[in-house]
């Protein structure tokens, strides 16, 4: 897998990680122990919804896991 570099221009994860005022966000996320180059790509969330009340329900967590 060759590496790119990625843009942040577009992309939302800009307004935690890029520019000086930004610093109280970065060292949040330094604290939670990702390194500099992982912070510069892109961020994803996973949220899940999952509950045992539903039974359509019950394969969610998993595939958030």
């Amino acid at each position: 897998m060759n590496a790119r570099v990625i843009s942040k221009a577009k992309l939302p994860s800009r307004y935690v990680t890029v520019g000086p005022a930004r610093a109280p966000h970065r060292s949040y996320l330094y604290a939670m122990g990702l390194s500099a180059a992982e912070i510069a790509q892109p961020l994803v969330g996973v949220a899940s919804c999952w509950n045992e009340a539903a039974p359509c329900n019950i394969s969610l967590m998993r595939q958030a896991q």
